[in-house]
């Protein structure tokens, strides 16, 4: 086997972890109803999709644990995709609603999580 087919089948290096599709698929379902139709858009980045028919392969298992569906997967890698999640988080951090929202270090001391 080569090394990103763990990806898709962790028990190769018998670890536990849920593979790639399976995970996808539980932050799917674990969205609000209304927004799950969003979520068959996946924008996948980092060194792993940069392994040769990524998005083919993610898609091709995807089809099969959501078999014939109405909604159609699309899978959209940035180029150039390693700096994807940066790019985003700047993109959300310079938002004035991030802004707005931030929770200071002191803050959460001395809340906790109550502060959210």
């Amino acid at each position: 086997f080569t090394a990103p087919e763990i990806m898709y089948n962790p028990t190769l290096i018998d670890s536990k972890t849920k593979p790639l599709n399976e995970l996808v698929l539980d932050v799917i379902l674990n969205c609000d109803i209304d927004l799950r139709q969003a979520m068959y858009t996946i924008i996948a980045s980092g060194g792993n999709v940069m392994t040769p028919n990524f998005a083919e392969r993610l898609r091709k298992e995807l089809n099969i644990i959501f078999g014939h569906t109405k909604h159609k997967i699309s899978i959209e890698i940035p180029n150039p995709p390693i700096y994807g999640a940066f790019l985003g988080a700047s993109i959300v951090a310079s938002s004035r609603q991030f802004r707005e929202n931030i929770i200071t270090r002191k803050e959460w001391s001395e809340a906790g999580s109550g502060t959210i």
